[in-house]
C-alpha cells in the first residue's frame, strides 16, 4: 500500500490522524499526500476524517477550489457540499459572479439548480439588465428551463411589454408568442 514511516511522519506533520492505521492505508491507496492535507488545513479543514479527505481528493476537489467557494461566500462547507458542486462542474469564477449579481447568500441547493440549468452569468446580467434584479432564483430557473432567452425579453420590451411577470414571460413562450 505504500504506508511508510516517512508517509506516517509527513501525514502527522499535516495533521493527519496517523492512529488510523486503515485511514492512512485509505488515503495512500486514493494519493492522498501530506501536501494535499497541508493545503485541506490552511483552508480550515483540520479535523476531517480519512473518508472525507478521500471523498474530496476522489471528486478532484483542490485546495485551490475551497479557496474559491470560500472567496465567493461559500466558507466552512461539509465535505459532501464541495464535492457536489465539484461534480456538477461548478467553477468558483461563476460563484464569484453570482456573488457579484447579489446571489452570494444562494444555498447550495439553488446554485446547482442554476448551474444545471445552463444559468451564465450573461443570462443572469440580462435579466438584471432589463430590469429583472434579485429574481427568486426558482424563476431565473423557470426562465431558462421555458427559453425565455434575452433576446426574447429585449423583443418584448421593445415591443412595449415593459416589465411583465416570471409567469407571464413563461406564459407567452410557452404558447409561442413572438417578441417580434
Amino acid at each position: 500500500h505504500g504506508v511508510n514511516l516517512q508517509y506516517i511522519r509527513d501525514m502527522a506533520v499535516a495533521g493527519f490522524a496517523v492512529a488510523d492505521i486503515e485511514g492512512l492505508i485509505e488515503a495512500r491507496d486514493h494519493g492522498v499526500d501530506a501536501h494535499y492535507i497541508e493545503r485541506l488545513r490552511q483552508a480550515g479543514y483540520t479535523a476531517l476524517k480519512a473518508q472525507a479527505v478521500v471523498q474530496l481528493r476522489d471528486h478532484g476537489v483542490s485546495a485551490e477550489f475551497i479557496a474559491g467557494l470560500q472567496k465567493a461566500g461559500y466558507a466552512k462547507l461539509p465535505p459532501e457540499e464541495i464535492t457536489r458542486l465539484r461534480d456538477h462542474g461548478v467553477s468558483t469564477t461563476w460563484l464569484a459572479m453570482l456573488q457579484k449579481a447579489g446571489y452570494g447568500a444562494a444555498s447550495v441547493d439553488d446554485v446547482l439548480r442554476l448551474a444545471e440549468r445552463g444559468v451564465s452569468a450573461e443570462f443572469i446580467a440580462g435579466l438584471q439588465k432589463a430590469g429583472y434584479t434579485r429574481l427568486p432564483v426558482d424563476d431565473i430557473a423557470r426562465l431558462r428551463d421555458h427559453g425565455v432567452s434575452m433576446d426574447r425579453l429585449a423583443g418584448l420590451q421593445r415591443a412595449g411589454y415593459g416589465q411583465l411577470s416570471v409567469d407571464q414571460l413563461v406564459n407567452l413562450r410557452d404558447h409561442g408568442v413572438s417578441s417580434d
